[in-house]
């Protein structure tokens, strides 16, 4: 690639399923002592769903520690999948972080976060990461 240009990488695929990674709530997935019923399912907030995001780039960058989101992520959704009842969310946003060879670089993502929504967490897929 020439010095200046646009570099773009395209992957595809599920990145990661993290619940771990996520805030969560206490009573998320608790039974109902005075009824044992399950709880309904807890979606993800914006909040949560951004943080998802940034994990799953933070997850392929080559320099993960060095990494820094600009500004707010920006989403679209959710929206509800009709087959399998999960939320789909459209994530993007800007992150700086080094590349292989130390230069700082600015890099545009986008993102897919599908909410399980049964207690199970999400799973993420870039759909691409463009440099610049």
């Amino acid at each position: 690639m020439a010095a200046g240009g646009v570099g773009l990488i395209v992957l595809l695929g599920i990145i990661g399923s993290a619940a771990d990674d996520l805030p969560t709530d206490a009573a998320a997935g608790s039974e109902s002592s005075a009824t044992n019923t399950p709880t309904p399912a807890k979606r993800m907030s914006a909040r949560e769903v951004c943080r998802a995001a940034q994990l799953a780039v933070m997850n392929v960058l080559k320099a993960p520690a060095t990494a820094k989101f600009r500004g707010d992520c920006n989403s679209v959704g959710p929206a509800l999948e009709a087959e399998t009842q999960d939320m789909v969310w459209m994530v993007d946003g800007q992150v700086d972080s080094q590349n292989g060879f130390g230069a700082l670089v600015r890099g545009t993502y986008i993102v897919t976060i599908r909410d399980l929504g049964d207690h199970t967490g999400y799973k993420s897929n870039i759909i691409a990461i463009e440099t610049r």
